[in-house]
């Protein structure tokens, strides 16, 4: 199935297998990235997003040291990219390069730790990963339910998820903040209608174990 991205092929990119698919990454958009961050072509400095006592997204930067053990996981590659193997440093630096220069790319910090990221694509698409060993503890649906508020802060209409069939956990993921699907593999959420926060743990005075 080609997931190939819209945008035109440079002659210089370099393709790879990456999150939902394939993905064409030009060596301009290391430029285009660093100063889209700081601020130029008219958009905002990213800046981190405090999602509750919990949760914060920060902005995307290199961190291969960390972020390369999350896509050693086979079973996690398979969820995400329906792939049966693990990433290598390379394929994980064009991956984060193209996310990162075609949205709004954050790692997802819990409690201090650095366990998965979250992008907002330019496309209104949100992917996300959260490393095995913190699944399941509702982090996932907060970091989503963030980039919809943030889709709305951008002025979207819609956001969308691509998921595989078979991944019944991301499915049920989405669907908890407020995703409907609406073909095989895709969940959309129109924004023009109420999304369904989780409740703030702040709220319950529950840990989220």
């Amino acid at each position: 199935e080609d997931r190939h991205p819209d945008e035109g092929t440079c002659l210089l990119s370099l393709s790879a297998t990456a999150k939902k698919g394939s993905f064409i990454v030009c060596p301009c958009d290391l430029w285009y990235n660093l100063l889209r961050q700081i601020g130029l072509f008219g958009e905002l400095t990213m800046e981190k997003r405090i999602i509750d006592r919990e949760i914060t997204l920060i902005p995307y930067y290199p961190n291969p040291d960390v972020t390369l053990s999350w896509y050693q996981d086979l079973d996690l590659c398979k969820q995400v990219d329906n792939i049966d193997y693990t990433y290598t440093p390379e394929l994980l630096n064009r991956m984060y390069t193209y996310l990162s220069t075609h949205g709004d790319c954050y790692y997802i910090q819990y409690k201090g730790k650095l366990v998965g990221d979250v992008t907002l694509r330019d496309n209104a698409e949100i992917s996300i990963v959260i490393c095995k060993e913190y699944q399941n503890l509702h982090i996932g649906r907060r970091c989503i339910a963030d980039m919809v508020a943030l889709a709305k802060e951008k002025g979207l209409k819609e956001v969308k998820a691509n998921i595989y069939s078979f991944n019944t956990q991301s499915q049920k993921m989405f669907e908890s903040v407020g995703f409907q699907k609406v073909s095989e593999e895709w969940y959309s959420c129109q924004l023009d209608t109420e999304v369904q926060l989780p409740v703030s743990l702040e709220e319950t005075g529950m840990d989220s174990r």
